[in-house]
């Protein structure tokens, strides 16, 4: 939504390529969320079984389309290459952040069904010791 904003709606902030910071921190937490969303969401199978390359179509497309619609559409805003460019790198290392957080998608597991696993397998842990 803040990119549909005009942009005389944002404060003047005299830090050089703050914009683009901005733009690869929220498509960074974008991406991430969305590979989550697409590991947890059970209505869609491709998404599970794609969920990397699923996000980043989604979350690239996204950002070239809010890039076109404020280059035609919106007077006070202006399509910018650099802020495509900043999507598509914060869509990577949003990637890399669910890599270094999850691992592998193929092994993710939810935070909640961890602490459940956990409890099973100390349960028969504690099960097997007092039969031994």
């Amino acid at each position: 939504m803040l990119s549909l904003f005009p942009g005389d709606q944002f404060p003047k902030v005299g830090i050089s390529g703050l914009d683009l910071i901005v733009h690869f921190f929220f498509y960074s937490v974008f991406n991430l969320l969305l590979i989550v969303g697409n590991l947890q969401q059970e209505k869609f199978e491709i998404l599970q079984k794609r969920p990397v390359t699923a996000a980043f179509i989604i979350s690239i497309s996204y950002g070239l389309i809010i890039e076109l619609l404020q280059g035609t559409v919106f007077v006070s805003r202006g399509a910018e290459l650099s802020d495509a460019l900043a999507n598509s790198m914060g869509s990577v290392v949003g990637w890399v952040l669910f890599l270094i957080i999850y691992g592998s998608p193929k092994k993710y597991m939810p935070w909640n069904k961890k602490s459940t696993l956990k409890k099973i397998l100390e349960k028969d842990q504690i099960n097997s010791s007092l039969s031994d």
